[in-house]
């Protein structure tokens, strides 16, 4: 959890780059043949496409498609992978090669389960796909919303911090006080009314939220609230989880954020504060401490037990894992003892 602030100052920017256009002017004449040509070029162009279509269409609807910070159709393969050791316990498990997106191991992999805290990886993808992360926040009232037994960051009304501040609040100590601020601000942006009520900009962001998922190919994953806590008609599958811990990974800031396994930060208002990130196996002090350890989230609700997605990279090759329904040390040894079988099962 976060230990209590010391003054300091901060400050960041933002630019963006403007494209510049041109413009040329033809003859009558040669305007008509460079239509001509222009048409004859676009049926070729068609009929490739066609062509292209056919031969290429069925391995994209099975891998789905990324390519540099396109994070759109990030599905798995849909071939099974094989049994879990027996000494696991978790009853949802699944295990991928990120890069192949072929998985190794799973059990229950698709049963409709909750997501606990592992739904704020839609809740960071979401918002950065509405606000920039230097962006100020103030947090407000939205923090009273949060169920009494809720993981928080600490946060109070009226601290300001930068949204890439919240996300580490977020992401390392679990903070569905930041779930809920997070949601509030970009919310309102989406509706294009900073003075929207908090209820308001809360259910706009979780639409939004519903449609990222489905978009990264999360298809049978549906949320209600911001931080993942037991809601009715909330739920998500372990292969569901492991689409979006890849989308994490494959997102520059939030990789970074993710891996952090302590994070010290001086906010805008001059708070000095400092989280340890409730992920285990990127703990160097933690005796679950995996090397290669890349993330991601852990998650407990009464419903969803104990849950953990991360990723390592182990012997040349990244696997994505997703252990719910464990307990709480064991979905740490669960997942180290399903890495080291994945390892040695795709090195022989």
């Amino acid at each position: 959890m976060g230990r209590r602030p010391v003054r300091a100052d901060a400050a960041s920017a933002y630019r963006r780059d403007q494209p510049r256009y041109s413009v040329r002017y033809l003859s009558k004449e040669r305007e008509r043949r460079c239509k001509r040509r222009r048409a004859v070029r676009f049926a070729i162009l068609l009929a490739l496409a066609v062509v292209a279509g056919v031969i290429f269409a069925p391995s994209l609807m099975t891998f789905g498609f990324s390519s540099g910070g396109n994070l759109e159709g990030q599905g798995f393969a849909s071939s099974v992978g094989a049994a879990p050791p027996d000494s696991v316990i978790a009853k949802n498990v699944y295990v991928a090669d990120m890069d192949t997106r072929e998985p190794i191991f799973e059990r229950n992999s698709t049963e409709r389960i909750a997501p606990a805290s592992t739904a704020k990886m839609a809740t960071a993808l979401t918002a950065l796909d509405a606000v920039d992360p230097d962006e100020v926040v103030c947090v407000g009232d939205e923090i009273r919303l949060l169920d009494g037994s809720s993981s928080r960051a600490w946060l109070t009304e009226g601290d300001v911090l930068t949204v890439r501040q919240l996300l580490i609040a977020l992401m390392l100590p679990s903070g569905n006080d930041a779930a809920y601020t997070l949601a509030v601000h970009a919310g309102r942006r989406m509706l294009g009314d900073e003075n929207a009520p908090a209820q308001q900009a809360i259910n706009e962001f979780m639409a939004r939220a519903n449609e990222t998922v489905e978009r990264l190919g999360a298809h049978d994953t549906h949320l209600m609230v911001p931080d993942g806590f037991d809601a009715d008609g909330q739920h998500t599958t372990a292969r569901d989880l492991a689409v979006l811990a890849k989308a994490c990974l494959e997102q520059p800031l939030l990789s970074e954020i993710v891996g952090m396994s302590e994070s010290t930060e001086v906010w805008p208002n001059g708070m000095r504060v400092t989280f340890a990130n409730t992920n285990q196996l990127i703990d160097p002090n933690s005796p679950y401490h995996l090397q290669g350890a890349l993330g991601v989230k852990t998650g407990s609700t009464p419903l969803a037990g104990a849950c953990l997605v991360s990723a390592a990279h182990i012997q040349g090759r990244t696997f994505i894992c997703v252990v719910m329904g464990s307990e709480d040390e064991t979905r740490f040894s669960d997942s180290i003892e399903l890495y080291n079988a994945a390892a040695e099962r795709c090195s022989s």
